[in-house]
């Protein structure tokens, strides 16, 4: 029940409903600020959230019987301990309205808030925004006013015409009576021009004013581009606006949880955003952005480095789990190599020789790698198969036997002198295969001097007894399984992926940290899966998010996903100080690209709209004048990874609440792409399995002449086990389609790919030094997502994916959640193919690394009649 109320000498009931009140005399104000996280705690949050426990637990429970079927006299005592503890609350709350009645205050009407229960109160009410009668006026009024820009823009000279224009489609959007409305949009459809003029029909039109519409994106980018056009439609339209204005209509997610916290009696925010403004109108959402876990100017990354460090050195068991982790990452860098096409390893011919030419390695490049093996001068040789594996030290403490490795890159061109066809780099990679395959857990490959120097100091920690000692960890990355495994000199941010997977779980509305460690526990029932050591992985995610979550609360900081948390499960936003008008902003709310949304927005979102349903509800005022439309499409849902899913668009009923029928308009029409590129996507769009289905129609066509189309190309044979992409071909057909769409800076050929290795060719080509011309753009395809071009190339395969235990299991749990993570990552793979292919207007070409369908899922979309080439040397 938090903090013990204080007696009358200290703070009387009456002295605490004056804080609450904000009544309060000089010489008291001290006593009473310090009281005041007490009040708030006790009388605005604690009713509603023993209230959500209980019905959490109710809903625990009943899981806990069907898989371990608990003994039914255990749920009714914890439940009997939660009906006490609320007995107790209510018990507080009337004695605080006897105070009340006692010295004339009516605090009925308070606690009367506080009590609100939202739950099932639809988002927007269920009339018409405008009698069917009256808007058909309303309509007609608004196409006039098209018509009279129109004539007004076409005596302009073409280059300088901004017409206005709307399809059949698109008028079904813009004029939607209905106060819910769900818009499926295709890529290339006109959803910007569509929303805009939605905007100013409901302000010029319908009478909503400004103060009372948002607009809210994903990205800083896509709001400057959508600002401009909003603005230069509202000069159009004779809207008076100003820039600032069209800042405060047009935000973020995160910027209007800013607002919102900011404006309240909530606490500060800890975050590595470079807020500029008052109202945090340009902050971008969070997910969006890096972090650098080693800078010190980012106040929220640093404060999440130092609680690990603390914990690291304080707690024994927390920094036992890191160092085995640290261990276990290093044998995940010979466990990679387990499936690569590397020859079989001559034991017997070549493991003095590799063993040998490693040393020589590490003594050229550390100069005081010799002291070491002095001092640790224990090299010998373990049984392996027919032969015996060498190591070059032996660190007993933690039972490893370490070899010095090294990169395939560092042998160069040099040869094998046991087998002079044989390059040395080979002889290595078939070496490191061959202990993935065969060694054991304890034998550790190290690649550079830092990850031997915190072998080194693990090995001599367990030497001596546990002290609070230092606060430095190694530096590593640890993978779980089914994780994308990243570059070489992303290796020292483990900090960062465990946030990782903290985000994930936010977003999904299942935070980490506020499960009990039961709880954690039978999330994997299965023993087997995850493994132990992505288990331990979780373990160490879940302490560390605890103890954050301590920091935090002892400091009286928060964060933007705590922010969303609370906002998403209060029961009263008022009760909080909220100001009104940061949250009336959201009366008519729009969102653009909503299938990247995440459950924990969409449960902020969803408890917001209900508040402000409420706040009339129990008020008696009716309803509130509010709308919400969502735009987005299905297909283009690409952040499953993060939390994101198809099914918050495909079946929004189930996420809002609405009392009237949800009107669906499809934006068909596509007036990006010609049709060939069209029927290639719809290829891939074909074998999505949880989709809306809906179909697009090309509206696009090419300028006399132009030859367009899709071409997918097969990859080259390198060598006797690896393809590769064809660059040389790629490299030819670039430079001709630069002349050919006569590419400029503004009007760049788009250059994505899906892997940084897919991209980059041997450093110092030809390919690379034509990526860097300013008339080609690189990206990714998820950066890519929202752009065009004439012409478009894509490296790379759509990956099928693998499972990941881990992910999956939370993905479970998760109440906002449909299906299988895996399901999802089989058709978000599809979806990014999809992506790919539309972001070109009349030519694409496609280069893959593999045609084969076990690892690339959209290789059916190559041409049957084109074979492997040997790649030509005229590029490299």
């Amino acid at each position: 029940m938090g903090e013990k109320l204080p007696t009358d000498k200290k703070l009387s009931w009456f002295d605490e409903v004056l804080s609450f009140l904000g009544l309060v005399t000089k010489d008291r104000f001290d006593n009473l600020n310090s009281f005041y996280k007490i009040t708030k705690s006790e009388f605005s949050k604690a009713l509603d959230k023993e209230n959500y426990r209980y019905s959490e637990l109710n809903r625990s429970l009943t899981l806990r019987e069907k898989i371990y079927k608990i003994d039914i006299n255990q749920k009714n005592d914890v439940i009997f301990k939660q009906d006490t503890e609320l007995s107790h609350l209510n018990e507080s709350m009337e004695d605080l309205l006897l105070a009340g009645r006692k010295y004339g205050l009516d605090l009925e009407r308070i606690v009367a808030k506080m009590k609100r229960n939202t739950q099932g109160l639809p988002v927007v009410h269920p009339h018409l925004l405008e009698d069917s009668l009256s808007i058909q006026e309303t309509i007609e009024e608004f196409k006039e006013k098209v018509n009279e820009i129109n004539r007004s823009e076409q005596a302009k000279p073409s280059m300088e015409q901004n017409l206005v224009r709307y399809s059949s489609q698109q008028e079904e959007m813009i004029f939607c009576n209905n106060r819910s409305l769900r818009v499926l949009a295709g890529a290339g459809s006109g959803k910007s021009t569509s929303l805009i003029l939605r905007m100013i029909f409901l302000h010029k039109y319908l009478s909503v004013p400004l103060e009372n519409i948002t607009v809210l994106t994903f990205t800083r980018e896509s709001r400057w581009d959508f600002i401009d056009k909003f603005l230069e439609r509202c000069s159009q339209f004779e809207i008076t606006i100003d820039y600032a204005k069209a800042k405060s209509i047009i935000r973020t997610f995160h910027s209007i949880a800013y607002d919102i916290n900011k404006n309240s009696d909530g606490k500060d925010l800890l975050s590595d955003c470079k807020i500029k403004d008052e109202n945090g109108d340009d902050i971008d959402n969070v997910h969006t952005t890096v972090s650098n876990y080693n800078s010190p100017n980012e106040k929220l990354t640093s404060f999440k480095v130092k609680t690990f460090k603390y914990l690291y050195s304080q707690d024994k068991e927390f920094k036992d789990e890191v160092n085995l982790l640290y261990i276990a990452s290093l044998i995940q860098n010979c466990s990679k190599y387990k499936d690569y096409n590397y020859g079989e390893y001559d034991i017997l011919k070549l493991e003095e020789e590799v063993t040998e030419e490693c040393l020589n390695l590490w003594l050229r490049k550390n100069k005081n790698i010799s002291v070491l093996l002095r001092k640790y001068n224990n090299a010998g040789s373990i049984p392996i198969g027919n032969g015996r594996l060498n190591y070059h030290l032996s660190l007993d403490n933690l039972k490893c036997k370490v070899f010095l490795g090294a990169f395939a890159a560092d042998f160069g061109d040099y040869r094998c002198l046991s087998d002079k066809k044989l390059f040395m780099k080979s002889a290595y990679g078939s070496r490191v295969k061959f202990i993935a395959r065969k060694a054991s857990a304890n034998y550790l490959i190290v690649t550079n001097i830092n990850e031997l120097n915190e072998l080194i100091l693990l090995n001599e920690q367990t030497e001596v007894k546990y002290k609070n000692s230092s606060d430095e960890f190694p530096s590593f990355f640890y993978l779980c399984e089914g994780d994308i495994p990243l570059k070489q000199d992303d290796r020292n941010n483990f900090i960062s992926q465990i946030n990782g997977l903290i985000d994930f779980c936010y977003s999904i509305g299942t935070p980490l940290g506020h499960m009990s460690e039961d709880e954690l526990t039978e999330i994997y029932p299965d023993r087997k899966r995850p493994n132990k050591n992505d288990k331990r992985f979780v373990w160490v995610a879940w302490r560390y998010h605890r103890e954050l979550l301590k920091e935090l609360m002892d400091q009286d900081f928060t964060t933007f996903d705590e922010i969303f948390y609370d906002l998403a499960n209060e029961n009263d936003l008022f009760s909080r100080g909220i100001n009104s008008h940061s949250i009336h902003k959201l009366n008519h709310l729009l969102i653009d690209e909503f299938q990247d949304i995440s459950p924990n927005i969409i449960k902020f979102i969803r408890n917001i709209k209900r508040q402000l349903t409420a706040e009339c509800h129990y008020d008696n005022c009716g309803y509130p004048n509010s709308s919400i439309t969502c735009v987005g499409d299905d297909y283009q849902s690409i952040y499953g990874w993060r939390g994101s899913s198809a099914s918050f668009i495909i079946d929004f009923e189930k996420y809002f609440t609405i009392d009237n029928d949800l009107a669906t308009v499809l934006l068909e029409d596509n007036y990006r792409s010609v049709d060939s590129i069209l029927q290639s996507s719809q290829r891939v769009v074909d074998k999505i399995k949880i989709k809306t289905g809906k179909k697009y129609f090309a509206k696009a066509s090419a300028p006399s002449g132009l030859k367009t189309g899709a071409k997918y190309y097969r990859p080259v044979k390198v060598s006797k086990y690896q393809y590769s992409i064809d660059y040389d071909r790629a490299y030819t057909l670039l430079i001709s389609e630069i002349e050919r769409f006569q590419a400029t800076a503004e009007n760049p050929i788009l250059v994505l790919y899906r892997g940084g290795n897919d991209i980059n060719h041997h450093e110092g080509s030809n390919w690379n030094k034509l990526l860097k011309k300013e008339n080609v753009k690189v990206l990714t395809i998820h950066q890519s997502k929202g752009l065009e071009a004439d012409c478009v190339f894509v490296l790379g395969d759509i990956k099928r994916p693998i499972s990941h235990p881990v992910r999956e299991g939370l993905y479970e749990v998760s109440d906002e959640m449909d299906g299988s993570y895996r399901q999802m990552l089989h058709d978000e793979a599809l979806r990014l193919g999809y992506v790919g292919i539309t972001r070109a207007r009349y030519q694409l070409h496609w280069f893959f690394s593999t045609d084969d369908s076990t690892k690339n899922c959209i290789s059916y979309l190559l041409s049957p009649d084109v074979s492997p080439q040997k790649v030509p040397s005229s590029v490299i």
